[in-house]
């Protein structure tokens, strides 16, 4: 929200690598920049006590961000510019949705919750 992507605009891409670690890309200038959570000396395995919980909020708050963060290039580069695509509306629960996720099912057109197979 800060940074004013969103996936709608296709100006947030979500890579599900279950990383804590962001990649920031200036589409006007062509900077880039990758950041990830260090690890901490707290198992995140385990369930915190209420005193570790407190303890890891206040270093959080506290230090220093190269020591919570690692700075990097991102490892992927951009992907070409998203394309907008028009809504269609499901004829089977009558939501709308872009056309790009509209599936044909028996000559209707479905949305993918509405879709009965692999899509």
């Amino acid at each position: 929200m800060l940074l004013g992507c969103s996936f709608g605009k296709g100006t947030l891409i979500y890579r599900d690598t279950g990383k804590k670690a962001y990649n920031f890309f200036n589409l006007k200038n062509g900077e880039k920049v990758r950041i990830s959570l260090k690890g901490f000396a707290i198992d995140y395995g385990k369930q915190l006590t209420k005193g570790e919980t407190q303890l890891k909020k206040e270093y959080i708050l506290k230090a220093p961000l190269d020591e919570i963060f690692d700075f990097s290039q991102p490892k992927f580069e951009l992907p070409e510019e998203s394309r907008t695509f028009g809504n269609i509306k499901c004829e089977i629960c009558g939501e709308t949705v872009p056309e790009d996720k509209i599936r044909l099912q028996d000559g209707k057109k479905v949305c993918l919750d509405c879709f009965k197979g692999k899509w």
